[in-house]
Order: structure tokens, then sequence, then C-alpha cells
């Protein structure tokens, strides 16, 4: 049936239409703004009209869970390390840079928040002798690799 009359789509559904899944991010009307999580449309984004297009919505009672039976969990370890690894992070703060194998001080974190303050992330360090400059590129790279 094309064009489901009533529709009840808010953001954050996952509806399945052209042979593909989608998650709606914004809804106004039968207009549907949504982001692909199937393999072929991943991270892409749409806009659909749902007066036109044969959909079907994804319940999470639909949803058949497989057990991981590899040693360890490393199946599930894999996929969501994957998962993290492959989406995007936005944050104002120091995420991961903090947690490395050196012993920053704070005044070597503010460069890279500054930075990141920035539409396009750029700095220039100019400290005296010994005050950990290679430490502040370090934070700021680990930072931009992770967003």
């Amino acid at each position: 049936m094309i064009g489901k009359q009533n529709h009840n789509i808010a953001a954050g559904i996952r509806l399945s239409l052209r042979d593909e899944d989608f998650l709606v991010t914004h809804v106004e009307k039968d207009i549907v703004e949504a982001e692909g999580i199937s393999v072929l449309v991943k991270g892409m984004r749409f806009t659909f009209d749902l007066n036109l297009e044969d959909f079907d919505v994804i319940t999470p009672e639909s949803t058949q869970l497989v057990a991981d039976v590899s040693n360890g969990y490393r199946k599930s370890k894999l996929f969501i390390e994957t998962v993290l690894r492959n989406s995007s992070f936005y944050s104002e703060g120091i995420e991961i840079a903090n947690k490395a194998a050196i012993r920053p001080s704070n005044y070597q974190f503010t460069p890279t928040i500054k930075a990141l303050s920035l539409p396009k992330p750029r700095i220039l360090i100019a400290d005296g002798v010994g005050l950990g400059k290679t430490i502040q590129v370090g934070i700021f790279l680990t930072e931009m690799i992770r967003r």
C-alpha cells in the first residue's frame, strides 16, 4: 500500500523502504528526513515523501536476536568497536586525549579546546622550550582523528 494514511512517524523510528533501512531524523507533515543504516545507504541522508513511498515501520518487537557463540564474545566486541570507530563524534571538550599514556598539565589542553570551538580547527603553538608543545600537538591530533 503506497502512502499509508495517518502516519505516526517521529524522529528516531526506523523505516524499511526501497529495500533498505533508514533512521528517521526529522519529520515535517509527510516529508521525512532519514539517514541510511543498511549497508548500501549507510551514513547517507535522504528525504522521502511518505505519500509516495511504500514503507514499513521496523519495531523493536520484530527484531530477531542472535546469540554470539564466539570465544569471549569476540564478534560482538568487534562489531561494537567498529560501530564506535565509524560513528561521527562531536563534543566541546577533550574526550580521548586525556586517556593517553602521558602526564599532561591542564594548560596543555587549552589550545585544543579553543581550536575545537572554531569552524575549521587549526592551532599554532609557540610556547617556550620544555612546555610540552609535542604533547599539545598530540592532544590536538588525537581529538581530530577521533572526530
